[in-house]
């Protein structure tokens, strides 16, 4: 078992019980724990939801332990690219800590406010091609005095403050960097590098000193040094199971690629990326919903049975997405095997629609995240129109949708692709932003008698990367 899975599990357990013991601030701890595992695990949309119950048990009755609960909730907020809800959190955190006198204490949610805005500016560029002004970087830069001359009694610190120091300069290394100074930044790591405790003990400076050399190679235009940066970037994320750095590894890895003209390279790059994703949304179906939303007491714990059967105290909504009110995976786990074995009866085959929007990172990062989500809900009630009463929709997760057909329903099966395409083109998609333009990619495949759910979307997803392999090459 990983030690994120550990990590989780022993979260959620603390949470039982603390909830059983009826200490709430314990609780509260537990869930800012599970927050920040889930979080760093690649679950942020998860980690959110944990850090909000967190804050929620804390308000009013510990100001420490509601400090810690918006610092997670909003370091939460930034890895799911939801970049002022984590402003806010973290500005209400610091102030909070201010007002007790922590002034150490402080230093963790400044450090994960630079953070966000240096993810913010990663991921503009990505899309962009450009850095972010780094102007909202500037009105920390007396945070280090803030740390330096506070008291050496260290409160409430959830993190070292030799950690923390160290990530503090590396941030700074990177402003230095994408502002045009690669000798700076260099010197900047080199100090780190000679000064902060590294390793197993503190991976997370370690994979920031990787990522800022990555950057200061790509600034001096040495791309073998900047290529071998972000491949030891990824490869020490794997190790360590940061997922939030891993993605950021991918992405680094594509735009170096890019930045050569590798575009082949740097599709590979995208293609990986998509397919970590897809698997972590399947790790993701282990994560209590119910424990999240704290409808699940500890003496009424169950387990979801081998097959389709859940526990009557979970309640339907567990088969149910949150954001669009479609179904999720776990339903279609649920009805996919029936359809199949009847489909094999009359010797037919089920035939699955997979979707996914393109360039949806695109649209998040460039129009905010309320304008991606904004988009799956019409998008979902767009496909709902197309599938009929009889078909089972879903959204998988992220962008991702997925329509079952049984053929013995409908006659139009062969047409779908082209219906869903035309009714998703014809949508006044600037009713949410002037300038925002929407597509779908849409492959289907049928049903086999011996398909499991899994096997069936597994040649669908190959087949999509295939098809969107054939339209990167494709003239324009």
């Amino acid at each position: 078992m990983s030690r994120i899975r550990r990590a989780r599990e022993a979260a959620e357990l603390a949470i039982q019980l603390f909830r059983v013991d009826g200490d709430v601030l314990g609780e509260a701890e537990a869930f800012s724990t599970l927050a920040q595992v889930l979080s760093v695990g690649g679950h942020a949309g998860k980690g959110v939801e944990a850090a909000q119950r967190a804050a929620k048990l804390s308000s009013g009755l510990d100001p420490v332990t509601e400090a810690i609960a918006l610092c997670t909730l909003g370091m939460a907020h930034a890895y799911n690219q939801s970049f002022d809800k984590s402003a806010e959190a973290l500005l209400t955190s610091i102030r909070i800590f201010e007002s007790e006198g922590l002034w150490a204490e402080s230093s963790l949610p400044r450090y994960q406010a630079r953070a966000a805005v240096l993810y913010q500016c990663f991921l503009h560029r990505y899309c962009h091609g450009d850095i972010l002004s780094l102007e909202s970087l500037k009105s920390l830069p007396s945070l280090q005095n803030v740390v330096q001359g506070a008291l050496t009694q260290h409160v409430a610190m959830t993190c070292p403050p030799g950690k923390v120091q160290s990530l503090l300069d590396l941030s700074q290394g990177f402003e230095t960097c994408w502002l045009g100074d690669p000798d700076g930044a260099a010197s900047i790591a080199d100090r780190v590098c000679a000064g902060a405790r590294k390793g197993a003990d503190q991976p997370m400076v370690w994979l920031m000193e990787i990522w800022l050399r990555a950057e200061i190679a790509w600034l001096r235009k040495d791309w073998p040094i900047a290529e071998a940066h972000a491949q030891r970037l990824q490869l020490l994320s794997k190790r360590a199971e940061n997922e939030h750095l891993l993605e950021v590894s991918y992405l680094l890895q594509a735009q170096i690629h890019s930045a050569q003209g590798k575009d082949g390279l740097a599709q590979t790059q995208l293609r990986l990326l998509k397919a970590h994703e897809a698997q972590l949304r399947n790790e993701s179906l282990h994560t209590s919903d119910v424990l999240l939303h704290g409808e699940l007491n500890a003496p009424a714990v169950t387990k979801m049975t081998s097959g389709a059967q859940f526990s009557t105290q979970q309640g339907p909504f567990v088969l149910k997405d949150m954001l669009t009110g479609l179904n999720n995976r776990r339903y279609l786990e649920q009805v996919a095997p029936g359809l199949i074995a009847r489909c094999a009866e009359r010797r037919t085959a089920p035939v699955m629609f997979f979707l996914d929007v393109d360039r949806f990172r695109h649209i998040n990062a460039s129009y905010s995240r309320l304008v991606g989500d904004a988009v799956l809900k019409v998008l979902a009630q767009i496909f709902g129109t197309v599938a009929g009463t009889a078909d089972a929709l879903a959204r998988l997760g992220a962008d991702e949708f997925v329509i079952l057909v049984d053929p013995a329903n409908r006659d139009d099966v062969p047409l779908l692709i082209q219906r869903i395409r035309s009714e998703v083109k014809a949508y006044a998609w600037n009713r949410l932003h002037p300038e925002l333009e929407v597509s779908v990619s849409c492959v289907s495949g049928p049903g086999e008698p011996n398909d499991t759910f899994d096997s069936w979307l597994h040649r669908c997803e190959l087949s999509m990367c295939i098809e969107k392999e054939f339209r990167s090459r494709a003239p324009a």
